[in-house]
């Protein structure tokens, strides 16, 4: 009956032993990562350094990566602010004159049925205000010579699949 006593006691004297050694032990691992955003790509490296595990005789381990990241296809679009409808539920659209010059500029969209409706000029910038409710429009300017057109300042730019573009208008 005494053996396995001294059996129990050099077991759990190991134990002890082992949660000793993994108090002592440093369990942090030291590393480091470097990013160098290129033109359309981004080339990384690391290093990582890891402490040895007494407990498991785990030695000493260093690891290093280098890796290139690429972006295939088109970039992602960029989300942007969408225009508030006011209490009244119309939304105020906004064109610097320098975007859409002319002496006219007329805005159509599927919130009109692409019937051209005719923006006011005010300063420096063509605005025009819309009665428009709550959900995602596409739409266009058209000039005065008939152009179809989207400035480049307009956000929510796409291509209309037409060989064109049309803005999109999220109206929440």
């Amino acid at each position: 009956m005494t053996r396995p006593r001294k059996k129990w006691s050099r077991s759990l004297g190991r134990t002890r032993e082992a949660h000793r050694l993994r108090e002592r032990r440093p369990t942090s691992a030291l590393g480091r990562r470097q990013t160098l955003a290129l033109r359309n790509a981004t080339l990384w490296g690391s290093v990582r350094q890891e402490t040895p595990d007494p407990l498991y005789w785990n030695a000493l381990r260093r690891t290093w990566s280098v890796g290139i990241t690429r972006r295939l296809g088109r970039a992602a679009p960029v989300l942007l602010a969408a225009p508030r409808a006011d209490a009244d539920g119309g939304v105020v659209i906004r064109v610097p004159v320098a975007d859409a010059p002319g002496d006219a500029l007329f805005i159509a969209g599927d919130f009109n049925q692409w019937m051209p409706v005719q923006m006011q000029r005010d300063g420096s910038e063509w605005t025009i205000r819309l009665p428009i409710a709550k959900g995602v429009y596409h739409y266009a300017f058209r000039s005065a010579r008939g152009t179809w057109f989207v400035p480049a300042s307009i956000p929510g730019r796409r291509d209309d699949g037409m060989g064109g573009q049309v803005a999109v208008l999220l109206v929440t």
